[in-house]
């Protein structure tokens, strides 16, 4: 990878399984003498462990039996295993269910059972509307079958009960066992290496293979003795550093770095301080309490010049990885502001680094970005830590690599300008139904207006880039892509495409997702999700001793940010994932500062903020300097939605210490336990709560019923936003307290909903969440909130397209009948195989992409479009003439009528026969003479000529771009 390039993705495989299915039968990667491609389901990014890694592999390449990547492509030093399954006493494979720990041929089988000295051992049951499933001539007993089958006299076969079938291995159990003692594949043994990179809560862990572990294992702990280690939560964390994705490279000389000591400000304030009982659950209350806030806690500032020379000149911000590091790096004239304040020697400077020089020095960390520290003796000074880590991780050469993982990003919609709201944020907001129906709501109806009135904005909406990254990478192989980009095409070859089933399906059902987006929250609004930056200038006056720890903030006051992105003097409302109550919202007046624009290269995408005696990393639930981002919006009605408890509903403070440390060992058992208990995260669950109780607590307000005091409601969800930050935080620290005690006695006032309305919750509860109901009768369930209020306002919408007669799509294209063959029909059925056929497997993978892991999402993607480009091959070579091409569009326009069973599938056809390799049938559009189709795109309002055409989108102004 070349410096500072930004990679392009390389996709490496390698082995994914669960760890269920290697104790059941193991994992082969070979197949008749060959490479087995499918047994790599899993994706290994490019990171500072892989590029180690590649240099470890050439050391040991004698012990292992395959290269490091075999095909270009595959990988087999490392497998990726997941722990979701546990074993059953009765594992299903096809129509068979096997006894676990037991193994039945096909001759053991006998009128479909087995059974061995008195007890069932396997047995079979047909599928739905199997034929191939012969009857059952000599039922055995009820007895012998047990709780969990069924003999159905009726259809002479044997079914499931109802019963749910018990496990043999728990998950738990199975991850000790592997943990403890490893697992073989093809004779090579691989034994637990690292949490996987992102994977930590849902319990992925990667196993490498075992000459590779010790070397791999020792340039990890970066000089650290993994023996010494009593805080496993925070070691086994840290030490996972170097498996981010990275996306390009940075080279640091050791003389480039200065450290300086943490500054932290301690103040009294009004909050609602969540505290741990004697019986380990919360208690909250009202008071005074003494806040702490890490200012500077794990970001930095990188010289401009570092930015300029690796490629990322034109952003605010680099994430940087290295061994026991990690920091937020802004975008700083670091050496201008030495020069400015007469800075010539390194003895002006707090801090501590190697240079002799200060024109050297490049980056200044705090002692929060170097994990490192944590696990050095006690009462060891930073710096002595500091230069211990630079020995280690430079390793004797005058440089390190260092990984971006990544960058600020811009707003998704409006070049930057626009991003969506979440239904947690939403529902957090004092807004009537007429407030989000008519303000907050408005601007989004009337684009759905424009989408069912005008082709232009239905292609607007498709190549918004949310839309753009959906066809061009989306996380499943969707079929969807296929109509998209057949509607962007057909669309600006004539206008009689917009009369045709095709086109109103395809817009009708756009229309629908958007509504349900809107529903679910996501609303667009002016702003953007903006890095967090804490105090850049008290940053800058520390290093040279104008500011120090307890001084006041020299340059904001009370509720004060800044961006780029809003004018000065704006009033935001910010707000950071995940968002559980009132007491996150933040208010803020966007105020400049000469320093901050002079010596910081500030992009829109960041917001500068102040934590200097200022309950600010509470109210935004925890947050860090470390890359954290914010919701930043001036969208009026949110701010005044935001205003109306404000004051009177506190910030919630965790005043719950962390615990049990020395709880884990470094043992594979230990580890096991470990990596259990940081899989279980109920984060869902407390989110989900919290925003039932923040439902009923609107609906206290908006209806004026008395079932629970507001403010004793309002203590509890504040237990609830306390809850998600330790939930976060287990994978870096333990606590104490039973979270699922604490859900439980919550989840009472959820319970007691569910017993007075039928066993239901509310339909838009139900939409937003993602849950189900499991009541019974009609849903009558309501509560009065910000988030019902939306739900209700969209399925209100009615806007409705102009009513035109529609046409076939072969009336689109001028074809000549005449020119036909012998064997045309022949051709005809060849394609409509090969298009179903193709169309089946696509939808299998769909299907299967959408239950598996993210990684493997891409794997799919990949094997999708290869069967639509073998599938456009074979269309091309049948497509020879003007009638094969009527016929197949008679077809497609009369599905009803069809011989052979295409309706589902019509759709992907006609795609398929306009984008075949000869592109006949799209060399046959007719396209009237004076049809100019033009496509909409956003300009700035001062650049649009006076008596220009422009379209208004959510206040932007876009002007027509004629499509040649």
């Amino acid at each position: 990878m070349k410096k500072g390039a930004k990679k392009e993705p390389e996709m490496v495989r390698i082995i994914a399984i669960d760890g269920s299915d290697i104790l059941k039968h193991g994992i082969t990667t070979c197949k008749d003498g060959k490479l087995y491609h499918d047994a790599f389901r899993g994706v290994l990014d490019e990171s500072l462990d892989t590029l180690k890694m590649k240099e470890i592999f050439k050391r040991h390449k004698a012990e292992l039996p395959f290269p490091y990547l075999e095909n270009k492509q595959f990988c087999r030093a490392v497998v990726n295993v997941s722990f979701a399954y546990a074993i059953k006493q009765l594992e299903q494979y096809g129509r068979r269910f096997v006894r676990y720990g037991c193994t039945v041929t096909d001759d053991e089988m006998t009128d479909h059972v087995c059974v061995r000295d008195g007890e069932l051992i396997a047995i079979e049951v047909p599928y739905q509307k199997d034929t191939q499933y012969a009857s059952v001539q000599n039922p055995i007993s009820e007895a012998l079958l047990g709780k969990y089958f069924v003999y159905d006299s009726e259809a002479k076969a044997y079914r499931r009960s109802k019963a749910v079938i018990p496990s043999a291995v728990t998950c738990k159990a199975i991850r000790e066992k592997l943990y403890t003692e490893g697992f073989d594949i093809d004779g090579v043994h691989y034994v637990r290496y690292k949490r996987s990179a992102g994977a930590s809560r849902d319990g992925r862990c990667m196993f490498i293979a075992e000459p590779l572990y010790a070397d791999m294992m020792k340039w990890s702990a970066c000089g650290l003795s993994a023996d010494d280690v009593t805080d496993q939560a925070s070691w086994q964390a840290y030490l996972s550093l170097t498996m981010s994705s990275i996306e390009g490279t940075i080279r640091l000389p050791k003389k480039a770095i200065l450290i300086m000591p943490d500054a932290v400000s301690t103040f009294e304030t009004d909050a609602v301080s969540v505290e741990e009982t004697a019986d380990h659950d919360l208690t909250a209350t009202e008071k005074k309490v003494r806040v702490k806030n890490k200012i500077w806690d794990g970001q930095a500032m990188l010289d401009i010049s570092v930015f300029e020379e690796n490629g990322y000149a034109d952003y605010g911000m680099v994430l940087l990885r290295n061994r026991f590091f990690k920091t937020c790096a802004f975008n700083t004239r670091l050496q201008e502001w030495f020069a400015d304040n007469g800075i010539a020697g390194v003895s002006q400077l707090t801090g501590y680094t190697t240079a002799r020089d200060v024109k050297d020095i490049k980056l200044v960390i705090t002692e929060s970005s170097l994990k490192y520290l944590k696990f050095m003796p006690p009462k060891t000074s930073y710096k002595k830590g500091f230069k211990q880590w630079l020995d280690a991780a430079y390793e004797g050469k005058d440089e390190s690599v260092f990984g971006v993982v990544k960058t600020d990003k811009p707003a998704p919609l409006m070049n930057g300008s626009m991003a969506y709201t979440n239904y947690q944020l939403i529902n957090t907001l004092g807004l009537s139904y007429a407030g989000i129906e008519e303000k907050v709501l408005a601007d989004s109806f009337d684009y759905l207006d424009n989408i069912l009135a005008d082709s232009a904005f239905l292609r607007y909406h498709i190549h918004t880039p949310e839309a753009v990254a959906k066809m061009q990478e989306d996380e499943i192989p969707d079929l969807e892509t296929y109509r998209m980009e057949t509607v962007l095409d057909m669309t600006c070859r004539t206008p009689y495409f917009e009369n045709t089933d095709f086109y109103k399906s395809f817009r009708r059902e756009t229309v629908s997702h958007f509504k349900d987006q809107l529903k679910d929250g996501r609303i667009p609004v002016g702003g953007g999700y903006m890095t967090m930056f804490g105090n850049p200038c008290e940053f800058l006056y520390a290093l040279i001793g104008w500011w120090q720890e307890g001084d006041e903030s020299v340059t904001f006051g009370a509720e004060e940010i800044f961006t780029t992105a809003f004018p000065l003097d704006q009033i935001v409302l910010c707000s950071r994932s995940p968002h559980i109550t009132m007491g996150n919202l933040y208010l803020a007046r966007n105020m400049g500062n000469v320093e901050i624009t002079a010596y910081f290269n500030l992009t829109p995408n960041i917001v500068c903020v102040n934590s200097i005696d200022s309950n600010l990393l509470h109210r935004l639930n925890g947050s860090d300097f470390d890359s954290d981002t914010l919701l930043v919006t001036d969208e009026e009605w949110l701010v005044r939605g935001s205003a109306q408890c404000y004051q009177p509903l506190k910030v919630p403070v965790c005043m719950v210490e962390s615990a049990g440390k020395a709880e884990y060992t470094g043992t594979p058992s230990g580890l096991a336990k470990l990596d259990y208990d940081i899989a279980e995260n109920k984060i869902g669950e407390i989110v989900n709560l919290s925003q039932f109780l923040n439902c009923l607590f609107w609906d206290l307000l908006f209806t004026g019923k008395t079932d629970y005091e507001p403010l004793s409601l309002y203590y509890d969800i504040c237990k609830l936003a306390v809850l998600s930050g330790m939930e976060i935080d287990k994978a870096k620290r333990m606590y104490a307290v039973d979270t699922g005690k604490v859900l439980r006695q919550l989840g009472e006032y959820r319970r007691k909903y569910k017993e007075a309305n039928g066993g239901h919750l509310p339909e838009f509860f139900i939409s937003m969440t993602g849950g189900s109901d499991g009541g019974t009768g009609e849903n009558k369930a309501r509560l009065n909130c910000p988030m019902s209020f939306v739900y209700d306002a969209v399925n209100a919408y009615r806007g409705k397209a102009k009513s035109v007669k529609t046409i076939p799509l072969s009336e689109l294209f001028s074809l000549d009948n005449g020119d036909c063959g012998a064997n045309d029909t022949h051709k005809k059925q060849n394609i409509i195989k090969a298009v179903t056929e193709a169309f089946s497997q696509i939808t299998a993978l769909q299907t299967a992409a959408s239950k598996c892991e993210e990684d493997e999402k891409a794997i799919y993607r990949n094997e999708a479009q290869e069967i639509y480009l073998k599938c456009l091959e074979k269309v091309s070579k049948n497509v020879v003439n003007d009638h094969i091409l009527a016929m197949l569009l008679s077809e497609i326009d009369h599905p009803d009528d069809s011989r052979y069973e295409i309706k589902s599938c019509r759709y992907f056809l006609f795609s398929c026969l306009l984008y075949e390799e000869n592109r006949r049938l799209l060399s046959k559009v007719k396209t009237p003479e004076d049809y100019v189709p033009y496509d909409l795109i956003r300009v700035e309002p001062e650049l649009v000529p006076e008596g220009y055409r422009t379209e208004w989108i959510y206040g932007f102004p876009h002007a027509h771009l004629l499509i040649k």
